[in-house]
């Protein structure tokens, strides 16, 4: 699951073949994927914010 997610070096990941097509990848819980000139950047979303902060409920 995280290889088809993510990829391996050898194989690119469904959010890797998204980003090269251009498109805003968004798991969800987790965040969205996109690219900022030529580099990828992920965005974290709400939840995973606030864990990290220590915000969770």
């Amino acid at each position: 699951m995280v290889d088809a997610l993510f990829g391996t070096v050898t194989v690119p990941g469904t959010i890797a073949d998204g980003l090269r097509r251009g498109e805003i990848v968004t798991v969800l819980g987790f965040g969205d994927f996109h690219v900022e000139g030529t580099r990828p950047r992920l965005r974290p979303g709400q939840a995973l914010n606030e864990y990290v902060n220590g915000e969770a409920r």
